[in-house]
């Protein structure tokens, strides 16, 4: 269908990846989250990487990393 695919058009944009001067990983416990980020900064994408969040809403403290799902 033509508005699915306007949609997806829309929202999945694809860039080229540029430089830049911080990489930015938003808050969460997914441990790719942080290994993207570090991936980026070893190639030089970025001299920086800035974490956010931490905290979880529902506890009010930090939970931890969650495992990556082994195959």
């Amino acid at each position: 269908m033509k508005i699915i695919d306007d949609i997806s058009d829309f929202i999945f944009l694809q860039d080229e990846m540029q430089k830049a001067d911080i990489v930015f990983i938003p808050g969460g416990s997914h441990l790719e989250l942080g290994e993207h980020a570090a991936d980026l900064w070893k190639q030089g994408f970025a001299p920086k990487i800035m974490p956010s969040g931490g905290v979880s809403i529902k506890t009010g403290k930090f939970n931890g990393v969650k495992l990556k799902e082994v195959l």
